[in-house]
């Protein structure tokens, strides 16, 4: 699961600076506040579909958020994002498969295929 520590800080302090509770947040993204709770504390893990809404829902870029919580580095993987992006574009069903991927328990596994992606998706 992910580690929840960056996701509590991020969630807690762009609701506080929005003056929202987290009961608030959780009906603005469309989920119970026990689930968001879960999430926070990291008994649920998040998933890309989630981590979007989070990131849509306080008007930050998914990739930003995607850094703080470690699922992307910017400062490497800034040019294979800018791809994927585009190649999203045209395969909307590469969505669900990152999703996947990003969701998965194996960490060599995840960076596995991560790089395998990276490959494919070179000129």
């Amino acid at each position: 699961m992910t580690n929840s520590t960056p996701l509590k800080n991020f969630v807690l302090s762009e609701a506080q600076k929005r003056n929202l509770s987290l009961r608030k947040v959780a009906a603005g993204i469309g989920l119970s506040s026990s689930y968001l709770s879960e999430l926070l504390n990291g008994t649920k893990p998040l998933s890309v579909e989630i981590g979007n809404l989070l990131a849509d829902f306080f008007h930050v870029q998914r990739t930003v958020l995607y850094n703080l919580i470690g699922w992307v580095d910017l400062d490497v993987d800034t040019l294979f994002i800018e791809r994927i992006k585009e190649y999203s574009k045209h395969n909307p069903e590469f969505v669900e498969f990152v999703e996947m991927v990003m969701n998965m328990k194996d960490d060599r596994e995840k960076d596995r295929i991560l790089r395998l992606i990276n490959a494919g998706l070179g000129k």
